[in-house]
């Protein structure tokens, strides 16, 4: 058995709300999410807030966290759309 937890850092954004989210893969077990113990809330203001809720959670049982950061999202491109030209009167 692995002694290494494996973490995944996902940002989520709705509407002007950001947050993150980290999942955990335990050994035998399907994803799930971590939750802070304060409210039972799985939304993170920061990546650095879930990595250590990770560190804290893989250290009650023995494991050590792995943490995946983030992917950085590429900036959404504008597009122009391609009209024709103007009329012009003469």
């Amino acid at each position: 058995m692995t002694d290494t937890l494996n973490v995944t850092i996902k940002e989520r954004t709705k509407g002007e709300d950001t947050w993150f989210e980290g999942v955990v893969a335990l050994p035998g077990a399907q994803p799930t999410k971590l939750v802070r113990k304060s409210d039972g809330s799985y939304k993170f203001g920061t990546p650095s807030a879930v990595r250590s809720s990770a560190r804290n959670f893989a250290k009650q049982f023995g494991f050590t966290a792995e943490v995946e950061a983030p992917a950085k999202k590429a900036a959404k491109k504008k597009t122009k759309a391609a009209t024709a030209p103007a009329p012009t009167a003469e």
